[in-house]
């Protein structure tokens, strides 16, 4: 079963397409297959997924601005061993009703590629969900933003491995920021996050007690089709790929797909599903195809999918409304 949320706008995965056309100057991977040893290591931990870090978030003072209260904050990374210096400490942004007791319900929003800073799920989710009594805590990635390695060049990672450094480093943080809102007796905590900040919304709330509902939105089952069929596979430096590929591999793509395959959730370890789920996909995404929105609804065991009728790009800043809409509503029924 799914709902359609539909606008009058034809093909609007022209605007992903627009998008891709308008940064097609830079590529993902230009120093190519980054640390092979360190992929080889993600699988043992994926095997036997460690307890979450404790982390000591050092808070700043808070501002009180029309009813709601922000505040910013910072710890070390629960996996900072695996990043470069410029990524270890973590920033998270912290925005709540003034009136916030612990039974007001917490959304952790999970950043998607390419969203640097806090400014979009700042003005388009969180402070209007604060504003309807939902409070929110925003995690800023590795490799972006404050967190962006020196010689890095905007969102484009420089090696294949620095993505999988970043999903793996966001999961482990994820996790440790729900150990902290429990031992602070918050009890209503949602995930959820755009494309790759859905997926990580999805991979911690299989991994965690205190997660009682997720709201990926316009996210894949695995990275593979996103970056080996999609449009991104045209943001890839193959070039460079090719030059650094371990011998154990016939073509970069063998090599990606080996790892993205982590990170697929079919087969990602778990030891619950969220009670309440709402999966929000789009009819004309040029990045995530819609078979593997609807794979993972399937393994979140979603009764139905939101389809709004637009592209990937789109989603956030025309489809915002839905997107508040469906985090309240999993909010009212945990």
């Amino acid at each position: 079963m799914t709902k359609e949320v539909t606008q009058k706008l034809d093909q609007i995965s022209l605007l992903d397409r627009a998008y891709r056309a308008a940064t097609n100057n830079e590529f993902f991977f230009n120093q190519g297959c980054g640390d092979y040893e360190y992929l080889e290591e993600l699988i043992s931990i994926y095997n036997a997924i460690p307890i979450p870090k404790n982390i000591d978030i050092k808070w700043q003072e808070s501002r009180t601005l029309l009813g709601l209260e922000m505040t910013s904050g910072t710890f070390v990374s629960s996996a900072n061993k695996f990043l470069p210096s410029e990524s270890k400490i973590a920033y998270v942004r912290k925005i709540m009703p003034v009136n916030a007791s612990k039974d007001t319900p917490i959304v952790i929003h999970f950043p998607g590629t390419g969203d640097e800073g806090f400014k979009r799920r700042e003005f388009f989710l969180a402070v209007p969900l604060a504003k309807k009594g939902i409070g929110s805590i925003i995690l800023e990635a590795p490799f972006y933003g404050e967190r962006r390695p020196h010689q890095q060049n905007g969102m484009y990672i420089r090696e294949a491995s620095d993505l999988f450094k970043m999903v793996h480093c966001m999961f482990e943080e994820g996790r440790s920021l729900l150990d902290y809102l429990d031992q602070q007796g918050f009890k209503k905590v949602v995930t959820t996050g755009f494309s790759m900040g859905g997926v990580l919304s999805v991979m911690t709330s299989f991994n965690h007690h205190l997660v009682s509902g997720t709201v990926p939105c316009v996210t894949p089952h695995s990275p593979h089709p996103v970056f080996l069929e999609q449009t991104l596979k045209d943001a890839i430096n193959w070039d460079a790929m090719w030059k650094t590929l371990p011998t154990e591999f016939k073509t970069p793509q063998d090599y990606l797909a080996k790892y993205f395959d982590l990170s697929d959730m079919r087969t990602f370890p778990r030891f619950r599903i969220p009670s309440e789920v709402e999966v929000i996909a789009a009819t004309h995404d040029a990045y995530v195809p819609r078979l593997s929105g609807e794979i993972l609804a399937r393994e979140l065991n979603a009764n139905d999918v939101t389809w709004v009728d637009g592209g990937h790009v789109s989603a956030l800043v025309l489809y915002s409304n839905v997107v508040r809409q469906k985090i309240q509503q999993v909010c009212e029924r945990i």
